[in-house]
């Protein structure tokens, strides 16, 4: 899940970020939004295996409270590249 994560993170911190919009070409627009699919299924993916596996219910809920953590993190970055434009 960490792989998925880290991916979201450099997507929308890099890749998304306005300043970067000079560096973007189409091809690299479309790789971009064919990525956030596999993402997404990798982070459900993830959290499925950890809520039916054996891990113990206070690791299973600390995991799933640092990727809400993250999430509202990364929502907070695209709403502020919102601002900007």
């Amino acid at each position: 899940m960490n792989n998925q994560i880290t991916t979201l993170r450099i997507l929308v911190s890099d890749t998304l970020n306005p300043r970067n919009y000079s560096r973007l070409n189409v091809d690299d627009i479309h790789k971009t939004c064919a990525e956030i699919p596999s993402i997404e299924e990798g982070i459900f993916k993830a959290i499925r295996e950890e809520i039916y596996g054996t891990s113990k219910a206070s690791i299973v809920e600390r995991h799933i409270r640092q990727i809400q953590s993250d999430c509202i993190a990364l929502m907070d970055l695209l709403h502020g590249y919102a601002d900007q434009e």
